[in-house]
Parts: structure tokens; C-alpha cells; sequence
């Protein structure tokens, strides 16, 4: 089990120790990420769920994926992402996930899950580019937030598989595609 509350193992007996998985620190809706301690492993996590409106979901899609690519750090850090969103007034978890209207033709929004699953494609289907180039084209351009989440660097090659734990609504969703995507991107470089 993971508890995103009761930091400190607040309203726990005995929390930290016990059964489960038990943040120290949980920050609300941090758009950049957060990192804590896990019994000595490091644990990045990424869980900004309110956003202001559905112009948000391409930043928080590439913050998203930024965390699922793993630096090269011995020993090495657990990612955790969260795909949900929520916020203004069209901007429901629904919406958020699966986007609604035609956006290939400009009629609507692409959901996080097409959002994140056009990435997973595109890694299998370039798997020998470089990770600059990867860097390059999904990052939100914010060097310094990029550099604290990611810690990728123009030399790291090759392409490293995705790592980490996801976690999403309506993972069925689109065409129940993004699980065996996510699955597919563990073998990468291998």
C-alpha cells in the first residue's frame, strides 16, 4: 500500500516502519516534483494534479514523462508518476485523461493518456536516437526545473529504458494501448 499522507508516520503506529509504503513529505499539487527518502533508496515522485485549465496538460505531460526516464545515479532513484489532473471549469479528470473532440484536426484536447502514450510510441519507434535529441523534443524547455527532475545530459547514450510506477485514470483508455506501451519501453536498449 501507498499512503500519499500522513507524513512522518502522522496517525500511524508505528508507520514508517510498518506495513506499506509511507511518504515523510507529500507537498499538494508540487508542478515541479519532489524527491524524498524511501529506507535509503531516493524517490522521485510527480504528482501536479491542479492544473488551471486543459492548456496545461501539454507542460504537465512532458513533466510527466521527463520523470520516467531515469538518471544515471548509483544507486538509483524510484519514479513515481501520476497522470491525473483536474482543475478549472472544463478541466475534469475525465477530460483530462482521455481529451475530448477531434484533436488531430483542431476540434478539442488530447488527454494525458494519448499525450503520454504518442511518447511511449515514438521512444520504441526512435530507440536508437539520441537522448539529447530526446530531451529536446519532450522537455518544457525550463532548464533548471528539467536539470532537478530529470538529470538527463546530452551524452548519456543509449536511449535508457523507462522506469518507475504510473499511475493514471482510465488506463484502458485509448484503445487500451498505454499499459503494454509502458511495458514495451522497459525493453529499450536491451
Amino acid at each position: 500500500m501507498l499512503s500519499r499522507f500522513g507524513g512522518e508516520g502522522q496517525g500511524w503506529d508505528r508507520g514508517l516502519e510498518g506495513m506499506g509504503i509511507h511518504p515523510t513529505i507529500w507537498p499538494d499539487s508540487e508542478r515541479d516534483g519532489f524527491q524524498w527518502n524511501l529506507k535509503g533508496t531516493t524517490v522521485r515522485t510527480h504528482d501536479w494534479y491542479r492544473i488551471s485549465s486543459l492548456l496545461d496538460l501539454p507542460e504537465k505531460a512532458a513533466l510527466c514523462t521527463q520523470n520516467l526516464v531515469p538518471d544515471l545515479t548509483d544507486p538509483p532513484t524510484l519514479s513515481i508518476t501520476y497522470l491525473s489532473a483536474s482543475g478549472g471549469p472544463l478541466a475534469l479528470p475525465p477530460f483530462c485523461a482521455l481529451g475530448f473532440g477531434w484533436p488531430r484536426w483542431g476540434l478539442g484536447v488530447e488527454g494525458m493518456n494519448a499525450r503520454v502514450g504518442g511518447w511511449l510510441l515514438s521512444r520504441i519507434a526512435s530507440s536508437s536516437q539520441s537522448a539529447k535529441e530526446e530531451k529536446d523534443r519532450w522537455s518544457v524547455h525550463s532548464d533548471e526545473s528539467n536539470a532537478r527532475l530529470l538529470g538527463i545530459h546530452a551524452d548519456d547514450e543509449p536511449k535508457r529504458p523507462v522506469r518507475g510506477w504510473v499511475f493514471m485514470d482510465y488506463f484502458a483508455e485509448p484503445d487500451g494501448g498505454l499499459v503494454s506501451l509502458l511495458v514495451e519501453n522497459n525493453f529499450i536498449g536491451r
